[in-house]
C-alpha cells in the first residue's frame, strides 16, 4: 500500500506539533509578557499581581533557556547550572522597573507596566488574542495556557 503525499504532510505537521508540546518553556517574549498580563487583568487580576504573575513567567521563561543553551555548550556543560541565577536575577530587575513605574503611578490600561505607556497603548487596542488566552490561562496556569 502506497500512502498519499498529503497523508505524510499530514502526519510530519501532527508529530510536529506533538513535539512542540514538550517545550513550552523558554518562549518569552515582549508579546507573551503583555498579553499575559492582558489576560490576567481581564480574569480579574489586579495590576500588581498580573505583573508579579507575568514576572514569574518572563523569568522562569529566561532561566529555563539559560539553562538550555548551557547544557548543550560543550566547553562549559559540567560547570554549575546559570538558570537559577539568570532567574533570580531578571526577578530582581523586573520587580525594580515595573514595581517602579506602577509605585510612579503608570496603572492605567489592562496590561502590566513593562515598558512606557505609549508602548503599551499598542497592546490596549488589541484585545481579541487576550481574550482568546483568557479561558486557557484560567484552566491551565500561565505556563500551559
Amino acid at each position: 500500500m502506497r500512502a498519499r503525499p498529503a497523508a505524510w504532510v499530514l502526519f510530519l505537521a501532527a508529530l510536529f506539533g506533538c513535539v512542540q508540546l514538550a517545550n513550552v518553556t523558554g518562549r518569552d517574549t515582549p508579546d507573551s509578557r503583555n498579553y499575559l498580563s492582558y489576560a490576567l487583568a481581564l480574569g480579574g487580576a489586579d495590576k500588581r499581581e498580573a505583573a508579579g504573575r507575568s514576572i514569574a513567567y518572563l523569568c522562569a521563561s529566561r532561566g529555563e533557556t539559560a539553562s538550555r543553551e548551557h547544557s548543550v555548550d560543550v566547553r562549559r556543560f559540567r560547570a554549575p547550572d546559570p538558570g537559577p541565577g539568570v532567574r533570580a536575577e531578571c526577578r530582581r530587575h523586573y520587580e525594580r522597573t515595573v514595581g517602579g513605574r506602577l509605585d510612579a503611578g503608570q496603572t492605567s490600561g489592562w496590561t502590566a507596566p513593562f515598558m512606557g505607556e505609549r508602548f503599551m497603548r499598542i497592546f490596549e487596542v488589541r484585545p481579541g488574542y487576550p481574550l482568546l488566552l483568557l479561558p486557557f490561562v484560567t484552566l491551565f496556569g500561565v505556563t500551559w495556557g
